[in-house]
């Protein structure tokens, strides 16, 4: 049996250059996230060919298996996730570095997939604040390694040994289809849990099983124009790993079939170095890129790569060296214990400036402002479901929750709202959105909820919050209009379309209002204010200059030439005609560059209350009092 195959390393090489070329810059290559679905079929032949020879052989032992895997996966990952906490305890505030902990113990407890999974898409922009996320692909893995050996041990001691086989390609087909089905509704599921990616660590099983002694140039060649394909046409708007993951993956099993990779090639000096290395440059190019991004720096540098290649270089000739289980299992005790350690001060409180030290109440004013609140389903504030306003939208609609509630506790008002809210819709009578090409069955439905709220309060008027701007990944329900193809002015006319439509729906006697969008935050001060560490702070602009947002004079035109529709304009209470308002004090008015913050939610809830006149009267009798 070979031991080393350098066919295989030069994929490796090419999955992690792919990998941190996406990283880094996007829409230089498209696709580079596949290397991580290259890695993944690699892992499976190897896997596959350890335990299926030694099996054979018998040979194969459970406990050495695992073992051999704690001491290939672990003393690399313990020293990214030590020098990842050790950099960002003189960087992060409390808040984010107690965050950290939290990821770097899912990290070492091989569940990070799932946790990145409760929280956040892999293809987000919040994803470049999460310093350990590129471990769920490790988490994925590790849990492969504990069931597979299991799994195969199993078919082979309750199968005739000539159906194994086709009992593993059934599981193949079996976990594709899952994958295929699961996808459909959940995307961000499919991407990251090994329920879904367990079929390209298996279509290894089928590298092994059908690997030629001979080179095969055809199968060479027809993996080399997958791979071209693969490339061109994949990026990240498409469901993944759907049936676009089938490229790369067959291609993946292809070279390893093949054994045909030119030696000119496959043992070039820097293919194998970046083949051998590719494991510690996977674990440090994300961590640090992340480094990059939080102080602005441009990772496409000289001294990015340096750096890079430097840090790797030791965890690779250095850390990654097989290390005895003692070793490793007192450094996963001391790095774990640590991460422990900073959970329970909450992040080291007292490392930061006192001004920079929030309890944990004041982090909440951090949060978005309708966090905690329910979307895509109804949701009363009115005793006795007293309703006298329909409240709905988007989160842009569901960020002022926070500060009605606040307001009307301290007020002791009543709030005779009935809400519904459903998160990037447009919520409209002909309008839907897609996800990942994918039709979002919850948005197509949304204003059917609507209706059936206004039909139940015939009295009640409408209150509507929305993003409003221009939302390309919506179309018409009826048709495939490609939104991206509109100019403003006509995205402005169906928007136009779409608010006659809801007042001719649900009613011309009752009273609309339109609440209009917020400044943009250019100055990002939720996070500003939140990156004030030990040795690094940061002074945070309190404003921004002053632009009319062109979606809030459309809605002020077209109130105009309207009976009982009106605009709440809240950008009047942040702004004057120089600047508005991003921090207020020691908090900050929005969560993100957009969506308002429990406290900003709170500062303008007044403003848009007193707007509302059955809620208006209430609120300022008690004011008057």
């Amino acid at each position: 049996m070979k031991t080393f195959r350098s066919d295989i390393n030069a994929l490796r090489a090419l999955a992690v250059i792919s990998v941190i070329i996406f990283h880094i810059s996007p829409m230089t290559l498209k696709a580079g996230f596949i290397g991580v679905d290259i890695f993944f079929v690699i892992s499976g032949f190897l896997m596959s060919r350890i335990i299926f020879t030694r099996n054979e052989e018998g040979r194969f032992n459970l406990k050495d298996f695992y073992l051999a895997r704690i001491q290939r996966i672990c003393p690399s990952l313990l020293f990214t996730v030590f020098l990842v906490l050790f950099v960002c305890f003189f960087l992060l505030s409390p808040k984010d570095y107690k965050q950290l902990s939290i990821d770097s113990i899912s990290s070492l407890s091989f569940v990070s997939n799932v946790v990145y999974w409760k929280t956040s898409g892999y293809f987000d922009t919040a994803s470049l604040s999460k310093w350990l996320l590129h471990t769920w692909s490790l988490s994925v893995e590790w849990q492969f390694y504990l069931f597979y050996p299991l799994l195969i041990l199993g078919v082979i001691k309750f199968t005739p040994k000539d159906k194994v086989h086709s009992v593993i390609c059934f599981l193949v087909l079996f976990s594709f289809v899952i994958n295929l089905i699961v996808s459909e509704l959940f995307p961000t599921t499919t991407y990251y849990l090994i329920t879904t990616r367990a079929w390209e660590m298996l279509l290894g099983y089928m590298a092994y099983k059908y690997s030629l002694k001979e080179n095969n140039n055809a199968l060479l060649i027809t993996a080399i124009i997958l791979f071209l394909i693969s490339y061109v046409i994949i990026d990240k708007s498409l469901l993944w790993p759907g049936y676009f993951a089938i490229l790369p993956t067959i291609a993946t099993v292809f070279v390893i079939i093949s054994s045909s990779v030119p030696k000119k090639i496959s043992e070039n000096k820097i293919v194998d170095y970046l083949g051998k290395s590719s494991y510690s440059l996977y674990l440090i190019h994300w961590p640090l890129l992340v480094f990059y991004n939080f102080f602005l720096l441009e990772p496409v540098s000289w001294h990015f790569i340096l750096s890079l290649l430097a840090i790797s270089h030791f965890s690779y000739s250095v850390v990654e060296k097989k290390r005895s289980l003692k070793f490793i299992s007192i450094s996963y005790f001391i790095i774990i214990s640590f991460a422990v350690f900073i959970y329970l001060t909450n992040g080291i409180y007292n490392r930061v400036e006192s001004k920079y030290q929030y309890n944990q109440d004041e982090e909440m004013l951090f949060k978005y402002g309708g966090d905690g609140f329910p979307s895509s389903q109804v949701n009363y504030l009115a005793k006795d479901r007293n309703v006298d306003y329909i409240f709905f939208g988007d989160s842009y609609a569901q960020q002022y929750l926070g500060g009605f509630v606040d307001k009307a506790k301290q007020e002791g008002i009543s709030l005779n709202l009935v809400t519904y809210f459903d998160h990037g819709c447009l919520v409209s009578p002909s309008l839907t959105r897609f996800n990942q090409g994918v039709e979002d069955t919850d948005c197509t439905n949304s204003f059917s909820k609507v209706e059936q709220l206004a039909a139940q309060y015939p009295l009640a008027d409408i209150v509507i919050g929305s993003m409003w701007t221009y939302q390309t990944s919506h179309k018409y329900k009826s048709n495939n209009m490609d939104f991206n193809k509109l100019s403003h002015d006509e995205y402005f006319d169906i928007l136009s379309d779409q608010l006659d439509e809801i007042k001719s729906m649900l009613g011309k006697d009752r009273k609309y209002y339109l609440i209009g969008v917020p400044v943009r935050d250019s100055n990002h001060s939720a996070q500003c204010l939140g990156e004030n560490g030990l040795f690094f702070s940061k002074e945070c602009k309190n404003s921004t200059p002053f632009k009319q947002m062109e979606v809030n004079s459309f809605l002020n035109d077209y109130v105009a030439h309207q009976e009982n529709v009106y605009f709440i304009d809240v950008a009047d209470s942040l702004c004057d005609d120089v600047v508005c308002k991003t921090i207020e004090g020691r908090f900050p008015i929005f969560s993100d560059g957009h969506h308002l913050s429990r406290f900003g939610s709170a500062y303008l809830a007044p403003y848009v209350l007193s707007h509302l006149p059955k809620i208006a009267g209430e609120y300022e009798s008690t004011l008057s009092h």
